[in-house]
């Protein structure tokens, strides 16, 4: 049955070939690509951030990138079959570490809506940085079960994926103490913790020469904000009320995956079931998604800067574990619950897929 979701998956990625155009951000990235597979340059620092332009990311994703260039032979739609692969990927890993966590039955639930999300689909073909997020932090979250079964070797694979998500975007330090509060930390052998280190160095070198810029981004923004005006555009690059903002991005995020859907309700909905779920005392990972949800919410409390949905990646998988646990309770409470469950999962699947389809005539770059 796997095998099946995961061809709907790629099948639904690859209509990003319909749409997706050589322009903007992609196109400069995509010429970088080629001058690294020419041997013309071979960047030290990565992208631009959004927020500053002066800030730039690890080098990495330049040289990911040049890997579809070389296969395609500078034919952009190798990235687009590239990182749809890569999003394919997501699903499988999703699976097998969602069983790990939970049971067979909750992690094909959650690979389901990881396959169908329109969200995910959009981002998983399209060629951008943050986009590879995802994929990393899978791989993360495998390394850490894997070292709570006493297997400490897999602290270098955490490490890796993490210094690789720091360096696809700067909001994955964020997930540094989430990991710190889920490891065994006093069981782990000290020669695990020297080479992770270093190998977490080693990917956030880049931060390190860019301090002033980033200290430009931590900086606290002033200027005339209405609340009225803020709750009728609180979208992307919004600064004003970044406490309630920033809170308000995570279930946005949530509804998003989900439902494909921003709207302040369905976001507002998002939290009432998320605060349902993590009432229960039982919860299975309880402590997981409150750690993984808490420190992040905590941390942006602190930044007052332009706010992005796709900053708010390093919580992936969270929403499709949420909605899965959530269908599992209805499921307890009788024949009734039993049927609205199904009504939601495949209405869920149902629309998103809709709304992916009705998405296609527009052009993306």
């Amino acid at each position: 049955m796997i095998k099946k979701l995961l061809a709907a998956g790629l099948f639904l990625r690859l209509l990003g070939l319909i749409n997706i155009r050589l322009g903007g951000d992609f196109a400069y990235h995509w010429q970088i690509a080629g001058d690294i597979v020419r041997g013309k340059s071979f960047p030290l620092f990565g992208p631009a951030a959004s927020v500053n332009p002066a800030l730039h990311l690890g080098p990495l994703y330049y040289y990911l990138l040049a890997i579809p260039y070389f296969l395609g032979q500078g034919d952009f739609r190798a990235a687009v079959i590239f990182f749809s692969l890569i999003s394919c990927l997501n699903i499988f890993l999703i699976y097998a570490i969602t069983k790990e966590l939970f049971d067979e039955k909750l992690a094909f639930t959650a690979a389901v809506f990881c396959a169908f999300s329109a969200y995910f689909i959009s981002i998983g073909n399209l060629p951008w940085n943050p986009y590879l997020l995802p994929t990393v932090i899978l791989l993360a979250v495998y390394s850490l079960i894997r070292i709570r079964q006493r297997r400490y070797s897999f602290l270098l694979l955490l490490t890796l994926s993490l210094g690789i998500a720091i360096e696809l975007h700067g909001t994955a330090i964020f997930l540094l103490p989430v990991f710190l509060l889920l490891l065994p930390l006093k069981k782990i052998p000290v020669r695990h913790y020297i080479s992770g280190s270093i190998i977490l160095f080693i990917f956030a070198w880049p931060y390190f020469f860019q301090l002033k810029e980033i200290m430009t981004v931590l900086r606290p923004v002033s200027g005339n904000c209405d609340f009225v005006s803020w709750l009728q555009s609180h979208g992307h690059g919004e600064r004003c009320f970044s406490q309630i903002r920033n809170t308000l991005f995570v279930f946005r995020f949530i509804s998003m995956s989900l439902f494909d859907s921003q709207n302040i309700i369905i976001a507002i909905l998002s939290a009432l079931m998320t605060g349902f779920l993590l009432s229960k005392k039982r919860l299975k990972q309880r402590k997981l998604i409150i750690i993984w949800l808490g420190i992040p919410i905590l941390l942006f409390l602190l930044y007052s800067a332009n706010i992005y949905l796709h900053y708010f990646l390093i919580l992936f998988p969270i929403p499709f574990f949420l909605l899965a646990l959530f269908l599992a309770e209805l499921e307890k409470t009788g024949r009734w619950g039993k049927r609205l469950s199904k009504v939601l999962f495949y209405s869920t699947i149902f629309f998103n897929i809709i709304l992916y389809i009705l998405s296609l005539p527009a052009i993306r770059t």
